[in-house]
């Protein structure tokens, strides 16, 4: 249920346990991924930080007025911009992640700014691809993502990237005097390397991009056989709650539904590839009817196009 604790145009707050709070994103708004603020009794950590310094200062701000402290502690679940782009609103935080997210965003943060500075036409180029889309649910996802790159282009001028400050490899646990939260990563999937913070007495997951509900995934800079062994060995943990990236709040069996929307990928695209498919031609076939209402519905084709240019790939190899 969402509340009315904190308003905000960006996201809206749900108190998914006692002092944990789901900042479930508003669409084109510049937000673009979902967050959340934990309370651990003597510091609050903030879970990814949204795609712009505007919704991420809003965040800020209502970590500070819900637990009356600054936000000492920050999570980057991922290198992706969505989920990055509004560290620098976090001045008072430590920042957090694995080796290769910090090696991830060092490199495509910094160029994504000077692609955005250097190339001022590229928002009318985005509204002149939406123009030529003919299918109704892609142009509705990108007349949002437009509305978000809008956002963005206004924090353009004062944008800086801030990179993860405390690294960690395998787990790294905070213990409060509330609660007991560790963040866990077992490598990549989404992107290189994914982490995802757990809460064993809540029995409680933020996710990130290791999950997304009713919407789409991919793994265009990760790797989906990493993605798959990810999420099984997550599936062995007590989860009750589980906060994904993108999505409203779900459970265990989501997570479980994510696994298989990729288990199912693979073996479509290994069907595909024996019948001589090319990826030109998986991109454009239909998706299934379980995932059809789905978001995002133009990652379904990319998967597919993505997973058949490898094996294109691979067979010319061999």
């Amino acid at each position: 249920m969402s509340t009315t604790i904190f308003s905000s145009p960006y996201f809206q707050l749900q108190e998914v346990a006692h002092g944990v709070y789901a900042a479930i994103m508003v669409r084109g708004t510049g937000a673009s991924s979902n967050a959340a603020i934990v309370d651990l009794g003597d510091r609050t950590l903030v879970f990814d930080t949204f795609y712009t310094p505007q919704a991420a200062a809003d965040l800020r701000r209502a970590a500070e007025q819900l637990l009356q402290r600054p936000v000492s502690l920050v999570v980057n679940s991922h290198g992706h911009f969505d989920h990055v782009f509004g560290n620098q609103v976090f001045t008072d935080g430590e920042i957090i992640a694995t080796v290769d997210t910090r090696e991830f965003m060092a490199v495509r943060s910094a160029a994504l700014i000077e692609y955005a500075k250097s190339n001022p036409e590229y928002l009318d180029q985005f509204a002149q691809e939406i123009e030529q889309e003919t299918d109704p649910a892609n142009r509705a996802q990108m007349q949002d993502r437009l509305s978000d790159m809008r956002v963005f282009d206004a924090a353009l001028p004062t944008l800086e990237p801030r990179l993860p400050t405390l690294l960690f490899e395998h787990e790294l646990t905070f213990h409060g005097k509330n609660r007991t939260a560790t963040l866990i990563t077992y490598g990549g999937g989404h992107t290189p390397s994914d982490a995802f913070l757990y809460l064993p007495d809540e029995k409680l997951a933020l996710m990130g991009d290791l999950l997304t509900v009713q919407t789409h995934n991919q793994f265009m800079h990760g790797d989906v056989h990493e993605f798959v062994q990810n999420l099984k060995r997550i599936e062995e943990l007590p989860i009750d709650i589980a906060v994904p990236g993108h999505g409203p709040v779900g459970s265990m069996e989501d997570i479980r539904t994510m696994r298989l929307y990729f288990e199912e990928l693979l073996q479509r695209s290994d069907e595909l590839h024996a019948q001589g498919v090319s990826p030109e031609e998986a991109a454009d076939l239909p998706i299934p009817d379980k995932y059809v209402a789905w978001d995002v519905p133009s990652l379904y084709g990319v998967n597919l196009h993505q997973l058949l240019q490898q094996k294109a790939t691979a067979a010319g190899q061999s």
